[in-house]
């Protein structure tokens, strides 16, 4: 009887306190996007993404974001049926870090490379963080 008592208490003490326990929200938050076509050039990656309204936009990231440590960029690979995609980081507002999901094979029709000619001076961001567009 003593052992029921005790473990009601303490039900009851959890309950209460689940409760009043202060709700916090995180300042952390992401969006995905889905990648068609992913390019590797020697600055970094373009990536041609396509919006929640459906329309196609480039995305330049530079190789010096991704590494170890406090890196802006991560690169993912795998054969998961959901890649490529990017998950977009922001930390209050301010931009964070992107993961970049994409198929580890090169072959896959998702990678492409990048046509003869093309320049992507000036594209790359210098300021440390990515200008999304999303219409």
């Amino acid at each position: 009887m003593f052992k029921k008592l005790i473990l009601g208490v303490v039900l009851l003490s959890m309950a209460t306190f689940t409760l009043f326990a202060e709700t916090t929200t995180s300042p952390l938050y992401y969006k995905i996007l889905r990648i068609e076509k992913i390019y590797p050039m020697q600055e970094g990656y373009r990536v041609v993404y396509l919006t929640p309204v459906g329309t196609l936009h480039d995305l330049y990231i530079p190789m010096s974001w991704f590494g170890t440590g406090t890196s802006k960029a991560v690169l993912i690979t795998g054969d998961n049926p959901t890649y490529p995609y990017l998950a977009v980081y922001w930390d209050n507002d301010k931009f964070d870090y992107v993961k970049v999901y994409v198929k580890s094979d090169p072959a896959d029709p998702s990678w492409g490379e990048t046509p003869p000619g093309y320049s992507a001076k000036g594209k790359f961001p210098t300021n440390g963080t990515l200008q999304i567009q999303w219409n």
